[in-house]
């Protein structure tokens, strides 16, 4: 399937001119091209550079239909370019709140106040995994201005919480060894028994504190009856996943 890249996104400094019609609070962003940078009239080099950033990137025309999306977005949201591209956030695409409520509808959202006001925004919120567990991430939304200074897209940029290569090598490892329960994905049942006795092993002899989380996931057996084991499969892996991911290191969910 060919790749769908979007438009590209090419940094330029503004003259005083056009300085003067965009708001202060804007960053210095336009897309056209920047004559101190050689070769800038190719903006394939710009596309690739943005493409394959770790870094989630998304550029959104006003109507919040979704024109680029790179391989971080991809990473992060599970959602592919050929899922994303051609859809508005709405439809549960790049979906994002704040741990209490939607913030891309409301008088608070950044994605509006970038869009209506120009305004830059950064937040600490939760982006909709497509396979259905939440992901915490740190987003920051710039709006897009042409020459004139009139705001035309919104480019969003988000990174993972507490990702880092250390919790998937863990994970990894953990794998390797047989160590993961293969419906939730989180440590089984014989490593939690392990990692308590050591627990309880270091608290005897140095006072170490720790904590033991129990969660029941209720109306499992009603789920099971109605739509089947598989469903129960995957809500146990959507909860587990998005506990993990909110106390950044949950040992086992049986």
């Amino acid at each position: 399937m060919a790749r769908n890249h979007g438009p590209s996104l090419v940094p330029a400094a503004y003259s005083k001119s056009q300085q003067s019609v965009a708001h202060e609070s804007s960053p210095a962003i336009a897309m056209s091209h920047s004559p101190d940078i050689p070769g800038a009239q190719d903006t394939e080099i710009f596309r690739v550079a943005l493409e394959v950033l770790s870094t989630g990137v998304a550029l959104l025309d006003r109507q919040r239909k979704i024109l680029f999306w790179n391989d971080g977005a991809e990473k992060i949201t599970g959602f592919h370019r050929h899922d994303a591209v051609g859809h508005t956030i709405q439809a549960n695409i790049l979906g994002q709140c704040n741990g209490a409520s939607c913030v891309h509808c409301g008088a608070t959202c950044p994605l509006s106040q970038a869009i209506h006001e120009g305004k830059p925004a950064e937040i600490q919120g939760y982006i909709h995994h497509k396979a259905g567990h939440s992901v915490p991430v740190r987003l920051q939304v710039h709006p897009i201005r042409d020459q004139h200074g009139s705001v035309v897209a919104v480019a969003q940029s988000f990174d993972e919480e507490g990702a880092s290569t250390e919790p998937d090598f863990h994970e990894n490892s953990l794998a390797a060894h047989g160590c993961l329960d293969a419906v939730t994905g989180v440590p089984n049942h014989a490593f939690t028994q392990s990692h308590l006795r050591e627990n309880l092993a270091f608290f005897e002899e140095y006072h170490l504190p720790f904590g033991v989380l129990c969660i029941e996931v209720g109306g499992m057996d009603e789920l099971r009856a109605t739509h089947g084991r598989e469903a129960v499969d995957v809500t146990l892996h959507v909860v587990a996943q998005t506990e993990s991911r909110d106390v950044h290191y949950v040992v086992s969910m049986t």
